[in-house]
């Protein structure tokens, strides 16, 4: 259900890398750059005005939402398969085909969000841990699980690689750590 909230909440107020489309990014780059000539070229939002927009605290729904939804199930995976009945051999294979298959999409991910944009990878990844999350819960045979955690692959690598992207996309790329 959390993934399935935060693909709604990134595919209807998401929004693509807007500088590739011709738009501003959330603030408007002109707000926050120097119109001298040679001037700084745009990084981002500072925090001070971003925290004051509602689209800052949406993304940090959408954010909570999304870890919130794959760190639970993923820490069942093991446990689940052995109240199905199945060996604890198997549980661990499980375990081990869900990280190795999130070290894949890592990379698939990214290409795809090169190639179409974070919103709509970022959605389909959502829409496919949730895939994953409704097999996994119905699964009856070792082969339904096994492909219930490949599916669910592409939902545990959004906090690692979808979500910096994507807030990349949004608010650009200033470091706020500083």
């Amino acid at each position: 259900m959390f993934l399935a909230a935060a693909a709604l909440l990134v595919l209807f107020f998401g929004r693509d890398n807007p500088v590739s489309m011709g738009l501003e990014p959330f603030g408007g780059k002109n707000a926050f750059v120097g119109k001298k000539k040679g001037s700084v070229p745009y990084q981002g939002i500072p925090i001070g005005y971003l925290r004051s927009k509602p689209v800052f605290y949406l993304s940090l729904a959408s954010v909570f939402l999304m870890a919130l939804g794959v760190y639970c199930m993923l820490s069942i995976i093991s446990p689940h398969v052995q109240d199905q009945g199945l060996s604890p051999t198997f549980a661990a294979t499980a375990q081990s085909v869900a990280f190795f298959a999130m070290a894949g999409a890592k990379v698939l991910e990214g290409a795809l969000c090169d190639r179409f944009g974070a919103r709509k990878v970022l959605t389909v990844c959502l829409l496919l841990g949730v895939a994953g999350e409704f097999l996994f819960a119905r699964a009856f045979s070792p082969w339904l699980i096994i492909l219930s955690v490949l599916l669910y692959a592409f939902a545990i690598s959004i906090p690692a690689v979808m979500v910096p992207l994507y807030a990349e996309d949004l608010f650009g790329s200033l470091d706020y750590s500083v």
